[in-house]
């Protein structure tokens, strides 16, 4: 086989995944910086920069997976092997859950805002900045149309929030490493949450032999972990004898982390744990086996809460214990 280039971190999403999924990562994006920076006497070019990333984000994640898939090869100038990594919204948010609620209301609170600005401003702009108007008209174009394209999708939301949306995306990612013209050039990672086997009745051991059968890595390439949605990368389920970990070591399985305070956390103000987790005042790992109710919320501390679960969640300190155990992890 020729030497290819690897893309080792990537996302590909299909709409109704993302259906939800975007419009949180669009709070993350700092909409609301956007709506605190608008002058409503003009249109700058900052404005303009920012619909269009915003924009050209939505507009990708209205594609399905395949679209996706081939659209990143179309970013680069060469052909690249591409190493999807999985994402599971199941437990990022309760069912009927008041704080995504707000968190939805508050994005199209900064939505409405920003189409007022858009429509207040256009006809202030002098002759000199035409030019920036035509540029802003044609991103501001491929926004609505995205926009309007989740909203329109709001009764599909809970369907996000369940354990069809990860099936459903594990059962997309193998079908495009089925795909003779692609299979060389896909090379995705199952992502687990111990929760599954809890809350769904879900065993989350049979799956990975199915899905790593004999040990094999057949159409996936490894194990994804993303403990900041909720859990410990302590849980029994991936920890203990015979768990996760155990099999991984056992088969050369690679497993990838997040590895930081930054990215994506549950919504949730508490949660469920059972495994270790990090005290930052004490600077201490403890065993924890409760509801864990965090100092800070999503919806009013933004970045400041997602560090504070990555911390209690995803500390380095808590990642050596599983290092210490399983010294010949991947």
């Amino acid at each position: 086989m020729r030497n290819i280039k690897f893309d080792t971190h990537c996302h590909i999403f299909d709409s109704d995944i993302l259906n939800t999924g975007s419009r949180l990562l669009v709070k993350l994006l700092h909409l609301d910086n956007l709506v605190n920076l608008l002058d409503y006497t003009k249109i700058d070019k900052n404005f303009v920069e920012k619909i269009k990333d915003i924009a050209e984000f939505l507009d990708i994640c209205s594609k399905d997976s395949k679209d996706i898939f081939l659209d990143i090869q179309t970013r680069y100038p060469e052909k690249l092997a591409l190493v999807p990594l999985m994402a599971d919204f199941t437990f990022a948010a309760a069912k009927n859950d008041t704080h995504e609620n707000d968190f939805f209301k508050k994005i199209e609170s900064f939505v409405n805002k920003i189409f007022n600005h858009y429509h207040n401003s256009k006809g202030k702009q002098s002759i000199e900045n035409q030019n920036l108007i035509k540029e802003l008209d044609t991103h501001w174009t491929k926004f609505s149309r995205s926009y309007n394209h989740y909203s329109n999708k709001k009764s599909r939301i809970p369907n996000v929030f369940s354990k069809n949306g990860f099936e459903r995306q594990k059962k997309e990612l193998e079908e495009i490493k089925s795909t003779p013209e692609y299979k060389d050039f896909i090379y995705p990672f199952l992502m687990l949450d111990p929760r599954h086997q809890r809350k769904n009745n879900f065993n989350i051991m049979e799956m990975v032999r199915a899905t790593f059968p004999n040990g094999k890595c057949n159409k996936f390439a490894g194990i994804k972990l993303y403990t900041p949605m909720g859990y410990s990368p302590t849980d029994p389920i991936l920890f203990d004898k015979n768990g996760v970990y155990d099999f991984c070591q056992t088969h050369n399985i690679p497993i990838t982390i997040h590895s930081s305070c930054g990215g994506f956390a549950t919504l949730l103000n508490e949660v469920k744990v059972t495994g270790k987790i990090y005290d930052n005042k004490q600077d201490k790992v403890y065993d924890f086996d409760g509801t864990y109710k965090f100092k800070t919320t999503i919806i009013h501390h933004k970045l400041e809460a997602i560090e504070e679960r990555g911390s209690v969640l995803n500390h380095p300190k808590i990642w050596k214990f599983v290092m210490e155990k399983y010294k010949n992890l991947k």
